[in-house]
């Protein structure tokens, strides 16, 4: 799903959760029980896999004052963007953007406090290979929170053409599952899962409208594209409302 800014707010209020603190992120009680605010590290250091164009790492630095955010992203085009606006920002000593692979961080070893990331693992060639390095580049006792388009059980087992044009439509051979990411390693323990599946088709279909309302405003964007992004919506909206997909937020304490 494509970060929103509700998304975006929630997974940064989530990485910048400070030690005793825990039980203000959620009104029933359960995440706070579930994590255990005593395993919480100061953040000072966040680093971001699949930063995009930047816009979380900017948010950290607006809600907390001492924190410092590496960006790790694949695309030099996002990453020159992200570190123009930086620089206009004035946030060049807060923010380090490095173009590389989230399966390959070129960070030491337990060097930072939390790692977070929106929507990009679903394009990893090897997952289990990304929460190993993540694992790596923790401290003991930080934290991993992330967002991921993922399969649910019935996709996995009864997704048939459903998945196959959602597949098709991201170039992918395959999806992960909560499971993936609990089985990839040891090292990382999921001490919480905010299952927001019901969001996917929301999402899609307010993309959807929003594209079909502006159909005769000049986009620059050729019939023959919409056409393809009128295709790729309805598979997403499609196999979501039959439950094949999964999305949430996803916390890991590093052990």
């Amino acid at each position: 799903m494509a970060a929103s800014s509700s998304a975006t707010r929630i997974l940064v209020e989530r990485a910048l959760a400070p030690r005793g603190h825990a039980d203000s992120l959620d009104d029933d009680g359960d995440y706070a029980s579930e994590i255990g605010c005593e395993d919480f590290l100061a953040v000072n250091h966040v680093v971001d896999l699949g930063a995009g164009y930047g816009g979380t790492a900017r948010k950290l630095c607006a809600l907390n004052d001492n924190v410092k955010v590496t960006c790790v992203n694949i695309s030099r085009v996002e990453n020159d963007e992200n570190k123009a606006v930086n620089k206009a920002e004035h946030l060049e000593g807060r923010i380090d953007v490095i173009t590389a692979s989230f399966d390959d961080v070129p960070l030491a070893d337990a060097s930072c406090d939390v790692v977070v990331s929106q929507d990009a693992f679903l394009h990893a060639d090897d997952r289990t290979r990304v929460m190993v390095e993540i694992a790596r580049i923790l401290r003991p006792g930080g934290r991993l929170i992330f967002t991921d388009i993922m399969q649910s059980e019935s996709g996995a087992t009864r997704g048939g053409a459903l998945m196959e044009a959602v597949l098709k439509r991201l170039q992918l051979n395959n999806l992960g599952d909560v499971r993936t990411y609990t089985g990839a390693t040891s090292a990382l323990r999921l001490v919480h899962f905010d299952d927001r599946s019901d969001q996917l088709a929301k999402h899609y279909r307010c993309v959807q409208s929003a594209l079909q309302s502006r159909e005769h405003e000049s986009l620059s964007l050729s019939d023959a594209y919409r056409a393809s992004m009128n295709e790729g919506l309805r598979a997403w909206i499609d196999a979501a409302d039959a439950g094949h997909l999964a999305w949430g937020y996803l916390e890991f304490l590093r052990v």
